[in-house]
C-alpha cells in the first residue's frame, strides 16, 4: 500500500510539473 501511495504521489507531482512547464 505504501508503494502504491508513493507512486500515485510521484505521478501527481509529475503531472503538476508538466502543467507548470506547459503554461
Amino acid at each position: 500500500l505504501l508503494v502504491i501511495m508513493g507512486m500515485t504521489v510521484l505521478i501527481t507531482l509529475l503531472l503538476w510539473i508538466m502543467l507548470v512547464l506547459i503554461f
